[in-house]
C-alpha cells in the first residue's frame, strides 16, 4: 500500500503546486496506542496544458534528475515557472526600492579595495 501522505510531504509537491493540505490527528485526541487518523484536503485548481519541444536526450536527463529528487518532470516545471514569473516581481522590487533609497548619498566615492574590505 502506498503511503500518500509520506509520498506527497516528501516531494513537496503538495504544498508548493497542487494546493493539498494533509495533516495527522489521534481520532481520541490523544492516546499512545491509537492509530492515527490522515486527513487529505484538496483544493481543486485549475491548469493547462501546454505542449514543449526539446532534444530528446535532454529530456532524459531532466526526468532522470526528476527522478533522483524524487519528483516528476512536471512537477519540476511547474516549481520552475513560478520561480521564473517571480523573477518579474524581485526585479520590480528592487527597483522600487532603489527608487526609495535615492535620496542616500555615501558622502564620497569609495575605491574599489575600500569597497572590499571587510
Amino acid at each position: 500500500m502506498v503511503d500518500v501522505k509520506r509520498l506527497l510531504n516528501r516531494s513537496g509537491l503538495a504544498q508548493r503546486v497542487l494546493g493539498l493540505s494533509i495533516s495527522a490527528q489521534r481520532p481520541d485526541g490523544g492516546g499512545h496506542n491509537q492509530g492515527l487518523l490522515n486527513t487529505i484536503t484538496v483544493y481543486t485548481m485549475f491548469v493547462k496544458n501546454i505542449t514543449l519541444s526539446a532534444d530528446e536526450h535532454l529530456i532524459e536527463l531532466a526526468r532522470n534528475k526528476a527522478r533522483e529528487q524524487h519528483t516528476t518532470l512536471n512537477a519540476a516545471f511547474r516549481e520552475w515557472l513560478v520561480q521564473f514569473t517571480a523573477q518579474q516581481d524581485r526585479a520590480k522590487e528592487y527597483d522600487e526600492l532603489m527608487r526609495r533609497l535615492r535620496h542616500v548619498k555615501a558622502g564620497r566615492h569609495f575605491s574599489r579595495d575600500e569597497l572590499n574590505e571587510r
